[in-house]
């Protein structure tokens, strides 16, 4: 398992990371637990990803029980504990999440709540890595295709736009030996270059990732954004490489066009039908057809194809997987075997011109 410098730091994380968003809920206790120890004893990975939401959906009766579940296997692991890298993720805006500090806000005391909280809960003294989830601003997320003016929030200083704020309770938390390194996630190239900026006045630490939805299905990372990560040097940490499972092709029926196939009724898209939202682009069925397609004309499996696409760019420093089982996270880690042709990523980029990210 090779490992990468995340910028500004001494931190060496291994090119695979451990996402544990479905940690506490589609998967119990003991198989969580399980996960972690093949991820980290058998294969090396050393990067775990969680954050105060997950497990995901977020539920009041759940919140937090994925860094529960990390801290138990690093109370029950000492001799690791030295070896990985944890990251995690505050929540700074959110109108409908109100068991959450009465509802999340990007205000220094409301960070550095949920920092405490966050190392109660993995028994630690001391995060790696701490990001903020998404923008508090009024921005384009989750599906969405275009910026809309109309919806900007009263009181912006407060909701989003005091980047000076948030970026100097990040700096706080790092003098005060509580984090490593700071991050953002879910952002855009306007919200990263504006912390950027702050940090440049202020002569703040720079964040040091960026962790963005990036597949073959959302490639809106490499324009712009991949060019500031690229000259700002900010470590890219893509999740959901393979868009929910779908870039497994397990939601393919080969008797039918039907789209999604839920034969499997333990896949997330069949347990939790309301966060398949963005998925939902009449092109999303030809796109995987059509990826899956060339996968076997270059004899390799999907998820090899789609995630060896990731791992390999640009910027990108350590690939969060979700996974359910041992079995499962051994399969992800062929992607590391493959080095993808040109010949493969030109037709690759042709498939990708004709279905333009269909899952933004």
């Amino acid at each position: 398992m090779r490992k990468h410098l995340l910028p500004y730091t001494s931190l060496s994380v291994s090119e695979i990371c451990l996402g544990t968003m479905i940690f506490g809920d589609q998967l119990d206790d003991s198989a969580s637990l399980a996960v972690i120890d093949s991820a980290v004893k058998e294969i090396g990975i050393n990067f775990l990803d969680t954050a105060e939401l997950y497990p995901v959906p977020p539920k009041s009766s759940t919140m937090g029980r994925s860094d529960e579940i990390i801290g138990r296997w690093l109370k029950d692991n000492p001799s690791f504990v030295d070896q990985i890298v944890l990251a995690s993720k505050v929540i700074a805006y959110s109108s409908d999440l109100k068991y959450f500090r009465g509802g999340p806000r990007p205000s220094k005391q409301q960070f550095r709540t949920s920092l405490e909280d966050t190392l109660k809960r993995l028994g630690v003294e001391c995060l790696d890595l701490f990001q903020i989830h998404w923008p508090a601003r009024n921005t384009v997320m989750f599906g969405q295709i275009s910026f809309d003016p109309k919806s900007e929030r009263s009181q912006l200083s407060h909701l989003g736009l005091n980047f000076h704020e948030q970026a100097e309770a990040m700096n706080d938390f790092i003098a005060e030996g509580k984090i490593k390194a700071w991050g953002l996630s879910n952002e855009n190239s306007f919200g990263l270059m504006s912390f950027l900026k702050v940090c440049e006045q202020y002569d703040l630490q720079k964040p040091s990732t960026l962790q963005n939805a990036y597949s073959l299905l959302n490639r809106t990372l490499e324009t712009d954004l991949r060019e500031v990560c690229f000259r700002e040097h900010v470590a890219v940490l893509p999740y959901s490489p393979l868009a929910m499972g779908h870039l497994s092709g397990k939601y393919l029926s080969s008797d039918s066009d039907t789209y999604p196939h839920l034969s499997d009724q333990n896949s997330r898209l069949a347990l939790y039908p309301q966060m398949g939202h963005r998925y939902r682009s009449s092109a999303v069925f030809p796109a995987i057809k059509a990826y899956a397609q060339l996968a076997d004309e270059f004899k390799m499996d999907l998820t090899t194809m789609a995630l060896g696409y990731i791992n390999q760019q640009p910027c990108v420093t350590s690939t969060i997987i979700g996974v359910s089982s041992r079995e499962q996270l051994w399969d992800n880690m062929k992607s590391l075997e493959v080095d993808l042709s040109r010949q493969l990523i030109r037709k690759i980029n042709t498939i990708h011109r004709t279905y333009t990210n269909p899952c933004p």
